[in-house]
């Protein structure tokens, strides 16, 4: 179910809740923003976004370095504080070449990588898949 709230007076939307929630919150709702709330139960209207060109477009688009910088920067992580959790040989200079593409994430570094951020390796070596 999703519950769309749009501002008073204008077009803009004010929030929206997705998921199932229960019938008190859609009732508050209703009371407080009257006809500015739309109620969708259908999934019909939810639009799976790894299905759409576009995704496609830049999965095919994005390199492994940016995988890489966004699982990094996502953490909250340094590329020096990610080279220590690599090892020893893994400096500053060398996590900004992963990420710039100019040193290629390999099978061994990828299952490296794939352990410190808990994903799937092949996040690393193909993309976003």
């Amino acid at each position: 179910m999703l519950a769309v709230v749009k501002k008073p007076h204008t077009e803009h939307t004010l929030f929206e809740v997705m998921g199932k929630f229960p019938s008190q919150v859609l009732q508050f709702l209703k009371r407080t923003f009257g006809q500015d709330v739309k109620v969708y139960d259908s999934d019909d209207d939810i639009v799976d976004i790894f299905s759409t060109r576009w995704y496609q477009e830049v999965c095919s688009q994005t390199t492994s370095g940016e995988i890489l910088r966004i699982y990094r920067e996502n953490c909250g992580m340094s590329q020096a504080a990610l080279g220590e959790e690599l090892g020893k040989v893994w400096t500053q200079q060398k996590i900004s070449d992963l990420e710039n593409n100019r040193l290629n994430i390999n099978k061994e570094i990828g299952l490296k990588l794939s352990q410190i951020f808990s994903v799937p390796v092949e996040r690393f070596l193909n993309g976003i898949d």
